[in-house]
């Protein structure tokens, strides 16, 4: 997709709009790759090549998937009292002294960490 002229003698008039930026994420291939092209393209001075990076990168996206990801499994442990109260308990440290209070271990339940 070349939109340059290549006439001899031609000579653009290139206007960057400082307003119109694009964010890039530096751990998405695509963006790694336009900020590689802009860098380049600046080195050269080629501003014209940079305005049509710019136009054409919203064109192009690498699908990712943006939903959250299992980072880790706990288990939870249920325990009771004499007076039949229950607790959920993820701090395994506090367990000891709350056995010492008289509550029981009834049952455990596993839990995805999601991140």
């Amino acid at each position: 997709m070349a939109l340059r002229n290549r006439r001899p003698g031609y000579k653009p008039d290139v206007f960057v709009d400082p307003t119109q930026t694009i964010e890039l994420d530096m751990s998405d291939p695509q963006d790694v790759t336009t900020a590689a092209q802009a860098t380049r393209l600046k080195k050269e001075g080629d501003y014209e090549g940079l305005v049509e990076l710019h136009a054409a990168h919203s064109l192009f996206k690498t699908k990712k998937d943006h939903g959250p990801i299992k980072v880790d499994t706990r288990t939870i442990y249920i325990l009771v009292d004499n007076n039949g109260v229950q607790s959920r308990i993820k701090d395994t440290t506090v367990i000891p002294s709350m056995q010492k209070d008289g509550f029981k271990i009834v049952a455990t339940e596993e839990e995805d960490v999601m991140g």
